[in-house]
């Protein structure tokens, strides 16, 4: 188990944090029993802390008159003004229980649980919350504690951190505490500059820069990507509310709404959600989620830092982990001061009237002219919408639909995103020391973290004790022997310009099978000249033995990456080797075949021998439209299988090396000289893009993409190929999420011309009867593999829709799975098979790397067949 991993992905849930100092003591109960986690705000400051397990806190401030506010849940607010002169002031306080009131009528007359009316409000306004604020700068505290309270005996000696190198093991009962101060200058919508400006931490695994990265989780966000929000839109199918009373908070009042979720998921969270009436927004939260790794507590406190502008200033986060024998508890509390807070100016506020109250000296962010109906029509909904009493979950949609229109651009200023996380680690960051630490702490420490920090010095201590016993242990001849045989090797020359990186003469990439050539012995280098971060050369040679035909086959690649822009790459390759009649995207992998083979005597790949030099290149014209262009000589001749080796079914024989296909004929399989060429256009519009590292990457866009290529065989006196291939298509894709959706794809083609050529370059389909494959995505899973290949026409569709919660996962027993369930229905016309259609449903993402599914095939309407089909990727 990577430790690391599991305290890096907690704290990815903690958005922004910041602190401040002057005053100190105790926070208790009416019973004097100490209370955590108790948040202390400066108003004046726009700076919160909390006190720490013990109740303590304190907080540095220069002289002056500030306003103290402590809130924690569940407990009334208390205010204090203080004078602070040049001496420490002590102040202990007991906060009181808070007294809920409930109004006269808390049940509406449909019967309704009044929270619901509630919580409509909140999350139609959800998109205007999460886009309010332009930018900020905070300065960030963050805390975080570490105890191992129960390692089992097996896992002792594999549960260590890396310190300098070394594995030190964990040990049961001590606490581990990490700190940091930050400074996060936020700017819409996702652009995250995080400086560090001191660390320290007596836990070796411990990172808070990267956990300070994901900063911009937020309960606003309709998918984080790891819980279904109660404020997402889809909230009504997968939560319940209750009505549990209010309470006054300065001119506010707040109501407590209970989050209960339908069903049990490790994807929806419990417990308590507080919204300010009539502004709709987040007060607090105090929610749970039972996960994998056991029990995580989300505690968040927001105050105004802005009139109408509420930003989380403390958080707290607890994990109880129960995985696998270990316990352990994780606590992590962060405090935040924000500076330099700047709302958007995009959103005009004041047309927001009706249940959103607005100051009276407020005036319009945008001027509202008599030439903008558009505009001045949409928040006149927005305005009809707020000021009823009660929505339906329709005109919750369609609130929240109204606000995101609101609160975005209507056209993109750029493509460019440059939201990426900057992070920059100030020099001698984690070099303080104590005194630095204490002065400027807002979370005072706990004598058990206290001593953690101890600990730190002597866990060093002992790292380089064992580094210098290292050290002094060269390596042998044996494990240099073991390194060379089993290990990629890497060899740096030129400054580090020009990497050789030698594969290993034992690797399991380096031997493979099949009928055709037998078991296959492969070697290959892979040689790079990096000019710069954007610029590369590489060569890639390769050379594999056939065992069963005693030949060899080899392969080289050159490419060179240029105009890294416009994602330029050029690339040369010849070789002489057994390929597979079909290409490799729409393929089984070599893997899965041998192992069909060797296994089960099944061999679903057919082979033919090729000799080839090919070259291509591909360019941006312009954004979002890419032009591909390839050009290549074939010396194509027929293959026969050479073995009728397997390790079981030995008596049995294999299937003929020759595709199953009516409308392949002899001529179709013979030796054959082919020259042809290639070429295709690709256009995604609005296509978002980032530039790292003076290289340009796609990242996303709301629109399908389409595109249209051209093949040409072309009738030479060295070729005998004589033909032409028209083909388009649409297509958008979606990666499944914690919310439905759809991805399809459309494409057909037709061969204007078909006089002379080989199978393989017949238009070939992703189909594949094989019951288990290494590869997923859109496929005919039914068909023989070579079924559906043809040199006339087609047209195919493929369409999907991916859900957390479709069929099998409403039920008790699976609820609590991390899958995904979809829809499938995939269609195929060619002359050879009359509309095809192919409908399933599957389980997705099972241990997050693997699918199954059940299919049924009919033509022409007519039941043909059914099967079971599994995925599995690596």
């Amino acid at each position: 188990m990577n430790l690391r991993f599991t305290i890096l992905f907690f704290c990815t849930l903690l958005p922004t944090i910041l602190f401040s100092q002057g005053i100190r003591g105790t926070v208790t109960d009416e019973q004097n029993t100490p209370l955590p986690n108790v948040s202390i705000y400066i108003p004046d400051l726009m700076t919160g802390t909390t006190s720490n397990l013990n109740g303590n806190y304190e907080i540095e401030l220069p002289q002056g008159e500030y306003l103290l506010i402590f809130q924690s849940l569940g407990f009334k607010r208390r205010e204090y003004k203080l004078t602070i002169g040049d001496t420490w002031v002590d102040l202990d306080i007991s906060l009181e229980p808070q007294n809920y009131r409930l109004p006269e009528v808390v049940v509406n007359p449909s019967g309704e649980d009044p929270a619901y009316a509630i919580m409509r409000k909140a999350i139609g306004m959800a998109p205007y919350y999460l886009r309010q604020t332009k930018q900020y700068t905070a300065e960030v505290y963050l805390k975080g504690s570490f105890r191992m309270d129960k390692i089992p005996r097996l896992l002792r000696k594999s549960l260590t951190v890396q310190v300098n190198d070394t594995e030190v093991p964990l040990e049961e009962g001590r606490t581990y505490t990490m700190e940091s101060m930050n400074r996060i200058h936020f700017i819409a919508p996702d652009t995250f500059k995080h400086t560090v400006l001191a660390s320290r931490t007596s836990f070796p695994a411990g990172d808070e820069s990267v956990a300070l990265g994901f900063i911009n989780s937020s309960f606003y966000e309709p998918d984080n990507g790891m819980i279904i929000s109660p404020l997402a839109p889809q909230a009504m199918r997968h939560y319940k509310f209750r009505y549990e009373g209010y309470f006054e908070e300065g001119n506010v009042e707040v109501d407590k709404i209970k989050v209960i979720p339908k069903r049990k998921s490790q994807q929806l969270v419990s417990g308590y959600i507080y919204i300010v009436h009539n502004l709709w927004n987040l007060h607090s939260v105090d929610l749970t989620a039972q996960t994998f790794w056991g029990t995580i507590n989300i505690n968040q406190l927001f105050q105004p830092v802005e009139e109408n502008a509420w930003l989380p200033v403390t958080h707290q986060f607890d994990l109880d982990l129960k995985v696998m024998g270990v316990k352990a508890v994780i606590d992590y509390a962060g405090s935040v001061k924000y500076t330099d807070v700047a709302l958007n100016d995009a959103i005009n506020v004041a047309a927001l009237t009706g249940s959103y109250p607005v100051s009276s000296e407020e005036k319009p962010h945008k001027e509202q002219s008599e030439s903008d109906p558009k505009e001045k029509k949409n928040r006149e909904k927005i305005d009809q919408l707020l000021s009823k009493e009660e929505l339906s979950n329709r005109e919750m949609m369609k609130l929240a639909r109204l606000m995101e229109k609101e609160t975005k651009d209507e056209e993109p200023v750029s493509l460019e995103q440059t939201g990426t996380y900057h992070l920059d680690v100030k020099k001698d960051s984690i070099k303080r020391d104590s005194t630095f630490w204490n002065k400027i702490r807002p979370v005072p420490l706990t004598p058990i973290e206290h001593q953690s920090f101890v600990l730190a010095d002597s866990l060093k201590a002992f790292a380089d004790n064992q580094n210098d016993t290292i050290n002094q242990e060269k390596p042998g001849r044996i494990s240099k022997t073991i390194s060379l045989l089993t290990s990629d090797q890497q060899l740096y020359m030129a400054d580090s310009a020009l990497t050789i990186n030698y594969k290993g003469l034992i690797r399991p990439g380096n031997l493979g099978f099949n009928p055709v050539d037998g078991w296959k012995y492969k070697q290959s280098l892979n040689v790079t000249w990096k000019q710069d971060s954007a610029r590369q050369l590489t060569f890639t040679p390769e050379a594999t033995w056939a065992f069963a035909r005693k030949e060899l086959m080899w392969k080289a690649t050159l490419t060179r990456d240029y105009a890294p822009l416009l994602r330029g790459q050029l690339s040369v390759e010849a070789g002489d080797q057994t390929s597979a009649f079909k290409p490799a995207e729409m393929d089984i992998t070599p893997f899965t075949d041998m192992v069909a083979s060797l296994f089960f005597k099944e061999n679903y790949k057919r082979y033919y021998g090729q000799q080839f030099v090919r070259v291509s290149n591909k360019i941006d014209l312009a954004n979002g439209l890419q032009w591909d262009f390839s050009a290549g000589y074939e010396w194509i001749s027929p293959r026969f299988n050479h073995t009728n080796y397997s390790f079981f079914k030995k008596e049995e024989y294999y299937h003929f090396n020759l595709p199953e296909n009516n409308a392949a004929k002899a001529i179709h399989l013979k030796e054959q000289n082919s020259l042809t060429w290639h070429t295709a256009l690709t256009y995604t519009p609005q296509y978002f893009y980032r530039i790292e590292k003076g290289k340009k990457i796609m990242t996303h866009s709301r629109y399908p993409t389409f595109g249209i290529s051209l093949t040409q065989g072309i009738k030479a006196p060295d070729s005998d190929a004589d033909y032409l291939l028209l083909e388009g298509s649409a297509q958008q894709m979606k990666e499944p999420t914690l919310f439905p959706s759809f991805s399809w794809r459309l494409a057909g083609g037709w061969f204007v011309k078909n006089k002379s050529l080989h199978f393989s370059q017949f238009k070939h389909f992703n189909a594949s009867s094989i019951p288990v494959r290494i590869t997923g995505g859109q496929a005919f899973r039914l068909l023989n593999d070579y079924e559906a290949s043809t040199n006339e026409w087609y047209a195919t569709g493929h369409l999907s829709y991916s859900s957390p919660y479709l069929l099998l996962k409403n039920l008790p027993l699976l609820s609590n799975r991390l899958w995904q369930e979809s829809l499938h229905v995939d269609y195929l016309h060619t002359p050879q098979l009359n509309n095809y259609v192919q409908a399933g449903y599957s389980i997705d993402q099972i241990f997050l790397m693997g699918s199954l599914g059940v299919f049924v095939g009919f033509e022409d309407g007519q039941y043909r067949h059914w099967g079971i089909s599994a995925v599995l990727e690596f």
